[in-house]
């Protein structure tokens, strides 16, 4: 049985598809997209900053100490809600990481996941980001 160009066209379309949803190189492809097609951050203009009232904000570092917020009160935070399974969230993360390396020692960085401890350490780890 001879398949037709459009057979093949259509089986061709359907395998590319399913590697990029259903594997990892599907993973890395998105992250990549996200990458090109994510924009420069701009500054928010001073009338849309918002000032934190409730500072009663409890989390967990990756050391598995008690951090609540309320000890950074008054201070510039940069919080990020991600995940390691989330390509927009890990394509932003090398810039994230120079942000980081140009201001952590003037504002407050907080990275919050709900990922399993191990897999966020690994994922940091294997990224080289601190």
């Amino acid at each position: 049985m001879k398949l037709k160009k459009t057979q093949l066209v259509n089986i061709a379309i359907i395998l590319l598809l399913a590697l990029y949803f259903f594997t990892p190189i599907g993973f890395k492809a998105k992250v990549y997209l996200n990458r090109l097609i994510s924009h420069n951050p701009v500054p928010v203009e001073e009338r849309a900053q918002q000032i934190l009232e409730d500072y009663d904000f409890k989390l967990v570092n990756s050391n598995g100490s008690s951090v609540n917020l309320s000890e950074h009160k008054g201070d510039v935070i940069f919080i990020n809600f991600w995940a390691t399974w989330c390509p927009p969230c890990v394509a932003e993360m090398p810039d994230l990481q120079l942000l980081y390396d140009a201001y952590g020692e003037k504002v407050t960085f907080l990275f919050i996941a709900r990922d399993k401890k191990e897999k966020v350490s690994n994922f940091m780890m294997k990224k080289k980001y601190n």
